[in-house]
């Protein structure tokens, strides 16, 4: 973690992780248990759809708004919502019109990097 986004007593500040830095990978936390990660997508920017079969996540939108691929279904999720993507589930984000920021969280389990692309609509 940078210190200029925590206090030094392990509080991290999302607001200020959201809007500052160039990564996709803003933050992350990679526990005995538990992995977080502060992820963000510029607009219209996509991570493919994947699929996570060793583990629930906890989704939650801090900035910018975007849109979720369930299955076949495609869920829009904003700032301040949140969701829970369940283990077996080909799942996929998306960028609005904005940066969108959000946060993951589950057991810990093997990396899984998906790949960014551009999204189609945006010249990619």
């Amino acid at each position: 973690m940078s210190e200029a986004y925590g206090d030094g007593s392990g509080v991290i500040d999302v607001a200020a992780l959201a809007a500052a830095g160039e990564s996709r990978i803003r933050w992350s936390h990679l526990g005995d248990d538990l992995a977080v990660n502060v992820v963000a997508l510029e607009a219209g920017e996509e991570i493919p759809i994947h699929v996570n079969a060793e583990v629930e996540v906890l989704m939650v939108a801090v900035a910018g708004a975007g849109t979720v691929a369930l299955g076949q279904d495609e869920t829009p999720i904003r700032a301040g919502q949140m969701l829970v993507i369940a283990k077996g589930v080909p799942r996929g984000m998306r960028a609005g019109s904005e940066r969108f920021v959000y946060i993951t969280c589950h057991r810990r389990r093997e990396a899984l990097r998906p790949t960014l692309r551009p999204s189609p609509a945006n010249g990619g």
